[in-house]
């Protein structure tokens, strides 16, 4: 018998590698990633552990990719599973563009994909980030509302005719902001798809020992502000975040759903503590 179907994007490494390595112990997987050989080896890797599973190049921010790589997994089984790790990071682009077109464009393209395909009782978590929560301090409702349908015809246009203070297109402020559209999309999704029993969360985790949060650190001096302000005094595993992802995927949550669990450490409340305590502190990731 073929074990039910999950879905893991962003697989060849860090969050979504560790989470597919979890799963694979109660799924057959459909892997997916934009790294071809990262990702097929780590598929090659699995099925020699007796896993069965397949692999999609997918580029979440180009729609058509997404709606292959969610009907392959289709034509393997029932899918039941969604972990959803594909983003970019601030210092992965010049502009912002590009960073809504991953996190989030690319988040509401898999959503749209799985609608036809996700049966009752099947679970999405999405990975958001604990800079969703710097962002929600000064993001005001409007921005809220344009967050929430990120595939209008005008998203940029509504986005840069506000009249906030943050310009909204810098890599930093929009990689805050498509994570917190993350989180907006899963709430709103929640709702609608709540009737057929089927249950979306976000995790937002802190600072996780990744090659992208390496990558962070070397270009970011507040990291280093980040991770001494963390009470846990580390940074995560991304194994903490699979075991999280899992759990949410699970019978055992089966009453959460449009929710968001936090996994920072106690990172962020003790960051928007510190911001508050020196106004000319900025946090982008």
């Amino acid at each position: 018998m073929t074990n039910p179907i999950a879905i893991v994007t962003g697989a060849a490494s860090g969050l979504g590698r560790a989470t597919a390595e979890l799963l694979a112990k109660e799924y057959a997987l459909l892997l997916c990633d934009i790294s071809e050989h990262a990702l097929e080896d780590f598929r090659q890797v699995l099925t020699q552990s007796g896993v069965q599973v397949q692999a999609a190049i997918c580029d979440v921010s180009k729609q058509d990719q997404v709606v292959q790589a969610v009907d392959a997994a289709a034509d393997m089984g029932k899918i039941e599973a969604v972990f959803h790790a594909a983003g970019v990071s601030p210092t992965m682009a010049d502009v912002g563009k590009p960073i809504y077109e991953i996190n989030l464009l690319g988040t509401a393209y898999l959503l749209d994909a799985l609608a036809t395909h996700l049966q009752e009782g099947a679970s999405v978590v999405l990975v958001s980030s604990m800079a969703s929560y710097f962002s929600s301090v000064w993001t005001p409702d409007q921005l809220i509302e344009i967050l929430r349908d990120p595939l209008a015809d005008d998203f940029y246009e509504c986005l840069q005719a506000l009249d906030v203070a943050e310009d909204v297109m810098s890599p930093g402020i929009a990689y805050g902001l498509s994570k917190l559209g993350v989180r907006c999309l899963a709430e709103k999704t929640a709702q609608v798809w709540g009737p057929r029993n089927i249950r979306v969360n976000t995790i937002s985790p802190g600072i996780i020992d990744t090659p992208m949060a390496a990558r962070e650190a070397e270009k970011q001096p507040s990291m280093q502000m980040m991770k001494d302000v963390t009470p846990l005094q580390r940074v995560g595993k991304p194994r903490e975040i699979a075991q999280a992802g899992r759990f949410l995927l699970s019978p055992d949550a089966s009453f959460i759903t449009g929710a968001d669990l936090l996994v920072d450490g106690g990172s962020t409340r003790a960051i928007i503590e510190f911001m508050k305590s020196t106004p000319s502190t900025s946090v982008d990731s």
